[in-house]
């Protein structure tokens, strides 16, 4: 069963075996059309959209320009996909440098929206919590045969052919530029109490959180103590990583976003070899109806109606985790009785629940009053990381005791 916590940053690298000496598929437009529109579902600032794979079922992928090939995260699942292996691949994420080896089919076939790829590749069994309730993430093969138009609240996508693209709007064009790992970068400019830096940042949509620099870009922008230190930040492949938060500007060409929620990582190393040291993810980029023209190697931007809402972060200082039956067998630290749950995995002192008596390890079994079954992730989110000084009643289990804690959320930072 899949869990439901939150992936704030997973930027995927993969080594491929010598088997497979490239991860590009081939990409098939319906006939007569040079234009496809595909419905997305938005979770967590990731865009979902529906995938059918090697013909056998339609899975819920992430959209992800991080994503050089696609990723199944249940290795179970994987076995009803009538798959062909083709050995093993090292998969890196989020702040983890060491990665760790999955299986790795070829051959595959994707259909999404009446386009089809064929002779693609997808790793196998990342883990279906790194992937938080989806079943996984495919990305590149789109973005490296077609432009793609993200219009957020209209919740679509455009998928146009190659060489039948023309714009004439009055959006931005900031230049895109490809990593050796092959992901795309854009030059931001951010700015830290008057203090302004332009980085090469990764264009990472398959990131829900906001805005993220390593530990070379804190120097750069003076950045010292933050209100925020030491909390939970992204999920990779191997677990739950830390760091701090900060705010900061940011431009991208003549667009400002002020006050943007910036996760500062705790690994000095960069987050690419290319003199990259910032990403920015689906919690920014969702302010701008977005084109990504990686032939034509360029963004356009243009602003929605998200451009103006101020950026929120987590409410109530807790970062929660959903178990499955085999997580309480196996955990030791999990005594509650099988079934799937919500645990808090995280809680930031001197957060409004740290203050009110929540702990790691409590249970949630309802949210203002609501059966954590009967809300989607979507309303768990936004009661949890909504707008401060609101009302908020949790029901807790601790052990055999139930309570429930009410208090007033506020901003963190």
């Amino acid at each position: 069963m899949k869990k439901l916590v939150g992936m704030m940053g997973l930027l995927l690298a993969v080594l491929l075996p010598n088997s497979c000496t490239s991860a590009h598929g081939n990409l098939k437009f319906p006939e007569g059309k040079n234009e496809v529109e595909i419905p997305f579902t938005l979770y967590r600032n990731w865009i979902v959209i529906k995938v059918t794979v090697n013909d056998t079922r339609e899975l819920s992928f992430i959209l992800d320009t991080g994503a050089p090939i696609a990723i199944l995260g249940d290795e179970n699942l994987g076995k009803q996909l009538n798959l062909t292996m083709a050995g093993e691949m090292k998969v890196k994420g989020g702040d983890d440098h060491q990665g760790r080896s999955v299986p790795l089919a070829n051959k595959m076939k994707f259909n999404i929206g009446g386009i089809q790829i064929e002779d693609g590749l997808m790793a196998i069994g990342l883990g279906s919590d790194v992937f938080a309730g989806v079943d996984g993430v495919i990305g590149k093969y789109l973005f490296d045969h077609a432009v793609v138009r993200i219009k957020w609240n209209e919740r679509k996508i455009m998928i146009t052919r190659r060489g039948r693209f023309s714009y004439k709007g009055d959006g931005i064009v900031l230049p895109l530029h490809l990593t050796k790992a092959s992901h795309i970068f854009a030059e931001v400019k951010v700015n830290n109490r008057g203090k302004e830096v332009a980085f090469n940042a990764i264009v990472d949509i398959g990131k829900g959180s906001a805005f993220t620099l390593d530990q070379y870009g804190r120097k750069a922008l003076g950045i010292g103590e933050t209100k925020l230190s030491n909390v939970r930040i992204g999920r990779g492949v191997n677990g739950a990583f830390f760091g701090d938060m900060t705010r900061t500007d940011i431009s991208l060409g003549t667009f400002l976003l002020k006050d943007v929620p910036t996760s500062l990582k705790a690994n000095p190393e960069d987050i690419e070899p290319d003199n990259i040291h910032a990403s920015i993810g689906g919690g920014a980029l969702n302010r701008f109806d977005i084109i990504l023209d990686f032939g034509g190697q360029q963004m356009i931007l243009e602003k929605n109606d998200n451009y103006s809402r101020p950026f929120t972060f987590n409410q109530t200082g807790i970062f929660l985790e959903a178990l499955t039956p085999k997580d309480v067998m196996t955990r030791r630290d999990v005594i509650y009785p099988s079934g799937t749950f919500l645990m808090i995995e995280a809680i930031v002192p001197a957060s409004p629940a740290f203050e009110n008596g929540l702990a790691k390890g409590d249970r949630i079994l309802s949210v203002n009053g609501v059966k954590v079954g009967d809300l989607s992730v979507s309303n768990l989110d936004e009661l949890v990381g909504g707008i401060g000084g609101e009302d908020i009643e949790f029901e807790i289990q601790r052990g055999t005791d139930v309570v429930k804690k009410k208090f007033k959320t506020k901003s963190l930072f």
